[in-house]
């Protein structure tokens, strides 16, 4: 989309991306690398025959000219010339980073840089990916929340730019759906995080919502995206069947399910980590260990 790009992919996971090296720098960076390790290296013949090739392009790479200088190319071949141009592109652009030392990923991250509109830069700067995308949840609400994030959601506001859809109306409200309506705004979503905000009431829910601010805990975290992804079925399936779906009591036990289901998995953690050190992890007042099982308080559902 206009928002996702390769170099928005090749980010780390702290500013939105997942950290693929991109294939069409990677190489080129593995290639210099290896050059300055082999041109700094203790004379040899790897070393005679790389001073040979770079010819007197050696001087921008830094590299101390030997005592009895020999024969050299006029003109580097194509590989050396790119890793030399790349070399310069780096030195301008982060000269204070060691492009031996220096992570491969990282160096890609600062080539891409330039490439990085300043609405995608303000994107993921405003969005807590390390906590919302976090390796404690679930692969899909992972992807999700990433979805979510960069604002790539398959919102009607979005569909109809693209002439997919014949209006931006939300399929509960009628109101214009963005994909932040979808999950805070809307009438079913305002309703729906009233009863989580009072059943789990002290974890911070409230202040996510008002203020945006996203609140420490790993099972908050869970909570926080659980919700925003069931809420985000609810509108695809109100979408499918043609027809509003604002019923809470399908939402809420749609959450626990999704929430009971993965505290199953985690339950793994519980027998390697030992119950202290998963409780440090995990505790909090809504959930506790039993018999080796973890067990969740869900105060709307648990008073029925």
């Amino acid at each position: 989309t206009e928002l996702v790009t390769r170099p928005v992919v090749c980010l780390p996971r702290e500013r939105g991306g997942w950290g693929f090296p991109c294939v069409d720098i990677a190489p080129t960076v593995l290639q210099l690398k290896t050059m300055l390790k082999i041109l700094r290296d203790e004379p040899g013949p790897a070393r005679s025959l790389a001073l040979y090739f770079v010819g007197h392009s050696r001087r921008d790479l830094g590299v101390e000219s030997p005592s009895s200088p020999g024969p050299c190319a006029e003109t580097p071949p194509p590989d050396y010339r790119r890793a030399i141009q790349l070399f310069k592109r780096l030195e301008e652009r982060a000269p204070q980073l060691d492009v031996v030392e220096t992570p491969t990923a990282r160096l890609t991250e600062v080539l891409l840089e330039p490439q990085i509109s300043a609405t995608q830069v303000e994107l993921g700067d405003s969005f807590s990916w390390s906590r919302l995308t976090s390796s404690y949840l679930p692969g899909h609400l992972r992807d999700f929340e990433w979805q979510r994030g960069w604002g790539v959601l398959p919102s009607k506001d979005r569909l109809l730019r693209w002439g997919v859809s014949r209006t931006d109306e939300c399929p509960n409200c009628g109101n214009r759906e963005t994909n932040v309506h979808a999950v805070k705004e809307c009438v079913v979503a305002r309703t729906f995080w009233r009863v989580i905000r009072t059943s789990f009431h002290g974890l911070g829910v409230g202040l996510y919502l008002l203020r945006g601010r996203y609140p420490p805990g790993v099972f908050v975290r869970l909570l926080l995206a659980t919700a925003e992804y069931v809420l985000w079925r609810n509108r695809c399936c109100a979408v499918r069947q043609a027809r509003r779906s604002r019923a809470l009591w399908p939402l809420l036990w749609r959450l626990r399910r999704e929430l009971v289901g993965h505290l199953v998995v985690v339950e793994e953690q519980l027998f390697f980590l030992g119950e202290q050190e998963f409780l440090r992890r995990w505790s909090c007042r809504y959930l506790s260990v039993r018999d080796s099982r973890i067990e969740l308080r869900f105060r709307y559902l648990d008073n029925l």
